[in-house]
C-alpha cells in the first residue's frame, strides 16, 4: 500500500508538469533544440565525471576501514547498487551495497558504516550549495548574509574538529531505526578528505546543470552561480524529503521553483525534466560500466 501511495503521488506530480508544458507548448517550441550541443556533450561529460568522484569517495572510505579493493570492484559495487535508490525506502541500495561488498569479503557491518558516513557527508558537503540557494531566494545579501556564512562556517569547523560527534549522531540514529552502531574511526584529515570530494562532486553536478540549462533556455535570464546552485539544492531537498524514491517529481518541483523566478515556468519545467533524464542517462549508463568492469580488470 506504502509503494502504490508513493509512485501515485510520483504520477500526480510528473502529470501536473506535463500538463503545464502542453498548455505552454507555444514557448516550449521557442526552444533552440540543438542549437549548443557543445554546452549538451560538456553537460555529459562533467555528469559522468560526477559519478567517477563519488566512486572514488568510495573507495577512500574502504581504504579508511583497511580494505583494499581494485577499482573496478570498487565501481561495481557503487554504481550498480546507485540504481536501488529508486525502490521506496531506499533500502534496496543499502542492501544492494552492502550484499555486493560481502561478495568480495568486505564485512557488512564494514560496507553499511561506510555507506550511512558517506551518505551523510555527501549531505553535508551540499548544504552550502543549499545555504546559497536559500539566500539567493529571500534576496539577502547585505550583512546578515556574512552574519550568517561566518555563523555556518564556525559551526563546520567545530564539527570538522571533532568527527567523533558525526559518528555518536550516525550511531545514534543507527540504533533508533535498529541497526548496530557506528565504530569507525574517523580523523579530522579523514573528514577534510571526504568533504573535499563530495564538495567536489557536487560542484561538477551544478556545472553540468548549469550546461544543460545554457543548452535550452537563454543564459541572460538567470545568473550561472544561481543555476549551479539550484541544481545541487534541489537534490539535497528531493533526497531528504523520502516522498519519493531517488527524489522522483520533489527534486523537479524544488528545482522549477528555484528557477521560476527568473526563468518561464515551462523552460523550468523542460529543463527540470530534460535533466532528471539525462540523470537516468547516466545512472543506467554507470550500471552498465559498473557490470561490464566486473569482468574485466583496469
Amino acid at each position: 500500500m506504502k509503494k502504490l501511495l508513493v509512485y501515485s503521488l510520483v504520477i500526480i506530480i510528473f502529470s501536473f508538469l506535463f500538463i503545464h508544458l502542453r498548455n505552454n507548448w507555444d514557448v516550449i517550441y521557442q526552444i533552440q533544440w540543438g542549437a549548443h550541443p557543445i554546452y549538451l556533450l560538456l553537460h555529459f561529460v562533467l555528469m559522468f565525471g560526477v559519478f567517477f568522484i563519488f566512486v572514488s569517495g568510495w573507495k577512500y572510505l574502504m581504504s579508511i576501514h583497511d580494505v583494499n579493493l581494485p577499482l573496478r570492484v570498487i565501481a561495481n559495487n557503487w554504481l550498480v547498487s546507485n540504481l536501488g535508490k529508486y525502490i521506496p525506502g531506499k533500502l534496496f541500495m543499502i542492501a544492494g551495497r552492502v550484499e555486493l561488498a560481502h561478495k568480495f569479503g568486505v564485512r557488512r557491518l564494514v560496507s553499511f558504516n561506510a555507506f550511512v558516513i558517506e551518505n551523510a557527508l555527501m549531505v553535508f558537503a551540499a548544504i552550502p550549495f543549499l545555504l546559497l540557494s536559500l539566500l539567493n531566494g529571500f534576496n539577502i545579501f547585505n550583512n546578515q548574509t556574512y552574519i550568517i556564512a561566518f555563523i555556518v562556517f564556525f559551526i563546520s569547523l567545530v564539527v570538522f574538529a571533532k568527527p567523533q560527534w558525526i559518528i555518536w549522531f550516525l550511531s545514534f540514529l543507527c540504533e533508533k531505526f535498529r541497526h548496530e552502531p557506528i565504530t569507525t574511526e574517523l580523523k579530522f584529515r579523514n573528514m577534510l578528505s571526504l568533504f573535499a570530494i563530495y564538495f567536489t562532486g557536487w560542484l561538477l553536478y551544478g556545472v553540468a546543470g548549469m550546461f544543460l540549462a545554457y543548452a535550452l533556455i537563454v543564459p541572460e535570464s538567470v545568473s550561472s552561480i544561481k543555476l549551479i546552485v539550484s541544481f545541487v539544492a534541489s537534490w539535497v531537498i528531493g533526497y531528504l524529503s523520502f516522498l519519493t524514491p531517488g527524489g522522483l517529481g520533489v527534486r523537479e518541483l524544488v528545482l522549477v521553483g528555484l528557477l521560476a523566478p527568473d526563468i518561464p515556468n515551462a523552460h523550468a519545467i523542460t529543463l527540470a525534466l530534460i535533466a532528471r533524464l539525462t540523470w537516468t542517462v547516466v545512472e543506467l549508463s554507470g550500471a552498465l560500466i559498473g557490470l561490464t568492469l566486473k569482468f574485466k580488470q583496469i
